[in-house]
């Protein structure tokens, strides 16, 4: 069924990350905790489960050949985040960083209630200011992936939790990393409150995540923007069109046979992005190629290039998922980006994604600025929980990493969330798209 239009505009949902963590920074007072039960909540049985009270056992799988055996209840569990299908989540490990599989299944009664789906993962530990790192230690992390806890309760959460901690405590790894969990949820409240105090974080940093319910046609999604903002977007599209009349053309990917045209064309663009001199720029690499190559195949994948005289100049993709769009992060020329080549093909994108019949949500991601809030009809903070080894290192990782991240909040709250913040962002990325552009 197609999807009601309406122009009105809807207001944007939203708790900003001042509402209980000052400029964006959450401290976890003390408050009443269960750090007993969570350490006393597993125990290893003898065949190498653990117990999690009665009727109640936790086992982790470890390896790939593992997965398939709760691969039934797993697709059961699994909602509408990509990044937590079995299918999906076997590819990811290919990803450098990647160790092996850390999946814990909590069972009742021999059947599976709950899941938390991570990874073991080698990769540095961040403190930034901006973009740039003061304090990084390589730490072995549990990390969970994104929506990565599956079904059950917050006594579900904990005996979960219960079993990473378990992990910490016999050397697996160094930290646990949840990532991204809304900051006004129970799990996010027992993962930074009911911990020992050196096990657990003491500052975090929250981010908006944003989201676009379509309507059903892009007339109805411009009708979400201020005037303003519909006329600029209008006249950039029409400047863009007249500059370049005949010579523009957006190519879609959605088959598994158009794999090799469209890296060529991301290759041809993402070199010259801020989000490679940062790293995380689509590329052609073994996993991203294996990630996309699966999504082809199961009809998730949309992938869209703007042209001008057969160039490639900016790009956007994604996979739609059970009905959510995880829009990845594009790129574009920097050399034309006063024409807003960016913005002229994500409105390409939009409209293609409007008339899917499929499509319901388009999920943005995190972040912050103008281009997130544009067309965003849902918001909500989120943060990562970080769980520290009850080890030497882990304590000090822990102590040392709060000194800093307190003194990178201090010094965010004298900048300020305003212009001069994003103006210090927007130099870094002018110089990082330049840098990548000279390297080339």
């Amino acid at each position: 069924m197609r999807r009601a239009g309406g122009s009105a505009r809807r207001p944007v949902k939203t708790t900003r990350p001042g509402e209980g963590a000052a400029n964006g920074v959450d401290y976890h007072r003390s408050m009443p905790s269960r750090p007993a039960d969570l350490a006393g909540s597993v125990e290893l049985d003898g065949d190498g489960r653990q117990s999690a009270g009665p009727g109640r056992q936790v086992r982790v799988l470890r390896s790939v050949p593992e997965l398939g055996s709760v691969r039934e209840a797993w697709l059961r569990l699994q909602g509408d985040q990509i990044y937590t299908d079995p299918d999906f989540y076997e590819v990811s490990q290919l990803d450098p960083a990647v160790v092996r599989p850390h999946v814990v299944v909590l069972e009742r009664e021999g059947e599976v209630e709950a899941m938390l789906v991570a990874r073991i993962e080698q990769l540095r530990l961040p403190s930034r200011l901006g973009y740039r790192s003061v304090y990084a230690p390589e730490v072995r992390s549990i990390s969970v992936v994104y929506g990565g806890v599956l079904g059950g309760d917050e006594d579900a959460f904990r005996a979960l939790l219960g079993s990473v901690r378990a992990s910490l405590a016999q050397k697996e790894a160094d930290i646990a990393i949840f990532r991204y969990l809304p900051v006004e949820s129970e799990y996010y409240r027992i993962g930074s409150a009911e911990l020992p105090f050196l096990g657990r974080q003491h500052l975090g940093e929250s981010e908006l995540h944003w989201e676009i319910e379509l309507p059903g046609s892009i007339e109805d999604l411009l009708g979400l923007c201020s005037t303003k903002s519909r006329r600029n977007l209008v006249s950039y599209a029409r400047k863009l069109e007249r500059t370049y009349e005949g010579r523009l053309a957006v190519r879609k990917y959605t088959r598994p046979d158009e794999i090799d045209d469209f890296f060529r064309d991301i290759e041809a663009v993402a070199p010259m992005t801020y989000q490679d001199a940062l790293g995380v720029a689509l590329r052609d690499t073994p996993v991203h190629r294996a990630r996309t190559e699966l999504a082809l195949r199961r009809g998730w994948f949309r992938g869209y290039v703007l042209t001008v005289d057969g160039r490639p100049c900016s790009f956007q993709y994604g996979e739609l998922y059970r009905g959510r769009f995880r829009l990845g992060r594009p790129g574009y020329d920097p050399a034309l980006a006063q024409l807003r080549i960016g913005t002229y093909l994500l409105m390409k994108a939009l409209d293609d994604l409007c008339q899917d019949d499929e499509a319901r949500v388009v999920d943005r991601g995190t972040g912050e600025g103008p281009h997130k809030e544009r067309f965003a009809t849902n918001s909500w903070p989120e943060g990562n929980v970080i769980v520290y080894a009850p080890t030497f290192r882990g304590a000090r990782i822990n102590l040392t990493r709060t000194v800093f991240e307190w003194l990178i909040g201090t010094t965010k709250r004298v900048a300020g969330r305003g212009e001069l913040a994003r103006s210090l962002k927007k130099r870094f990325r002018r110089r990082a798209s330049s840098s990548s552009d000279a390297s080339r």
